[in-house]
């Protein structure tokens, strides 16, 4: 396998990127895609990409206190075992999971951005970066492959997350983890969805609808924590999101 690979017939100009934490690319990424991939149009996969902040995607996660990452690391350092693998979906320049690699972790990652892959990739801390689409394309490993999966600041993109739990359910170990962020819907148990200034959707689920998926897929919730970002630097305004570690039973 290459170390990036094209998806499918879909080139790298269609396609639109998901990458890690972006409920305030609004504010940065409005470069529209140079082809329609057919999705809605203010859905955010089909409008925006990375090309114009992938180089201080990093710092700017700092500035809008992106604590997922450090969250995510600290609790699942205890179950860290050597020589396992990790998937991180969304994986954007790898701050999510690079940490991972001082633990003897085995890194892969997928994102529908070549721009925020190549700083991924030039890390040096990653086995393999695919190009990669959340909406079509089959996760490309076989099933059961790895101990811990990553999905960290993708799934407001994301009405319906029944596929996408399927697909991470098939990858996953036994035992193993899937580790994910979402924006909590708190009025009922349906998803629904905020348009930000850029006509960007973002998606907010309930711990209800979490806790059908999980039950469905055969997972057990063992952690959440809410955690605060700065969604507009100037405004100062806020946005709570919820970080999840499901294991696989």
């Amino acid at each position: 396998m290459e170390d990036v690979f094209e998806s499918g017939n879909t080139s790298v100009l269609e396609i639109c990127c998901y990458s890690t934490f972006s409920p305030w690319c609004e504010f940065y990424g409005d470069i529209p895609c140079e082809k329609s991939t057919g999705y809605r149009k203010k859905d955010f996969m089909s409008k925006y990409n990375y090309k114009n902040i992938a180089s201080v995607y990093d710092n700017l996660s700092k500035q809008h206190q992106w604590q997922a990452p450090e969250l995510l690391f600290n609790f699942l350092s205890e179950f860290v075992e050597n020589e396992t693998k990790l998937l991180d979906i969304g994986v954007g320049t790898g701050i999510s999971s690079e940490r991972f690699h001082s633990k003897q972790v085995e890194l892969y990652g997928l994102d529908s951005s070549s721009e925020m892959l190549a700083i991924c990739k030039a890390k040096d801390v990653f086995k393999e970066v695919f190009l990669f689409d959340l909406h079509k394309d089959k996760i490309p490993y076989p099933e059961a492959t790895f101990e811990y999966v990553i999905c960290s600041g993708v799934l407001h993109f994301f009405s319906s997350l029944e596929k996408i739990f399927a697909k991470i359910s098939r990858v996953v170990k036994s035992n193993g983890f899937f580790a994910f962020t979402i924006i909590e819907n708190y009025k009922n148990d349906n998803p629904y969805a905020t348009e930000t200034t850029n006509g960007i959707n973002l998606y907010y689920h309930s711990k209800e609808y979490i806790k059908s998926l999980t039950n469905q897929f055969n997972f057990t919730n063992l952690y959440e924590q809410t955690f605060t970002t700065i969604r507009d630097l100037d405004k100062r305004e806020t946005l709570d999101h919820t970080l999840i570690v499901l294991r696989k039973e």
